[in-house]
């Protein structure tokens, strides 16, 4: 955990070796071949900048992470550091860790989870305009390689498991009351490190998609168990 010079802690993911990465973050969102860190930052919820990846990338290489590596063969930007950002309560992330077979390898899965903007996807609402914290950032690290096609497939099952664990915590859309499926401003990340089997396919019959699935589910449970016991606690006080 690294206190920030903002007063926001974060929390942050190193890498031995630099590891591949389908994301959503901010700073370093998509296919990179060289990520060697994530950083998922709490920032207030009254958070707001003109431009959140270059204010994310100051906050980066003001705090020593190397941001960017200049550009691949093939003109693909090969960062070293993904950014995300949340209003949740860093310090409370949920964690969840699943072997891979008996070779010693295994999913991994941080989660930070706030409720406060819980959606419910493919229900009707006004889109909201810019860009803010992130509120459910799920980073799952599988100690493997993956195909192009199975980072996508893990990005799906992730999004499920999160709305399964939603679902069993009886979270719901304060619109409508349906089931909620997260929140307005979800984020993750897959990583590979590229050690170990190679996954050509992710989904839940796969043995990785059965990890990611599991660790994220996990890891996104506990950390909103212990949000909603939060909010329960003062609305009774």
């Amino acid at each position: 955990m690294l206190e920030a010079d903002d007063g926001g802690p974060c929390l942050v993911v190193r890498f031995d070796a630099p590891c591949g990465a389908l994301s959503s973050a901010v700073v370093g969102g998509g296919f990179v071949e060289a990520c060697g860190a994530i950083v998922n930052r709490q920032v207030p919820k009254s958070y707001m900048a003109d431009d959140p990846e270059a204010e994310m990338r100051a906050f980066l290489v003001r705090h020593g992470f190397e941001v960017d590596a200049g550009v691949d063969a093939v003109g693909a930007s090969a960062v070293r550091t993904l950014g995300l950002l949340t209003a949740a309560f860093v310090r409370e992330v949920g964690f969840a860790e699943c072997a891979l077979g008996d070779g010693g390898r295994s999913v991994a899965c941080w989660a930070t989870v706030g409720l406060g903007n819980a959606a419910r996807a493919g229900r009707v609402r006004e889109p909201a305009g810019g860009l803010f914290p992130g509120t459910i950032n799920a980073v799952v690290v599988v100690d493997g390689g993956l195909a192009p096609g199975a980072y996508v497939g893990a990005a799906c099952v992730a999004a499920e498991a999160k709305a399964a664990a939603l679902a069993d915590l009886g979270v719901r859309d304060p619109d409508d009351g349906g089931a909620a499926t997260g929140t307005t401003t979800d984020a993750v990340a897959i990583v590979a490190t590229g050690r170990g089997a190679y996954a050509r396919y992710a989904g839940t019959a796969t043995l990785v998609g059965h990890a990611v699935g599991r660790t994220v589910y996990d890891a996104v449970y506990d950390s909103g168990r212990r949000y909603l016991a939060y909010v329960a606690a003062r609305r009774g006080g």
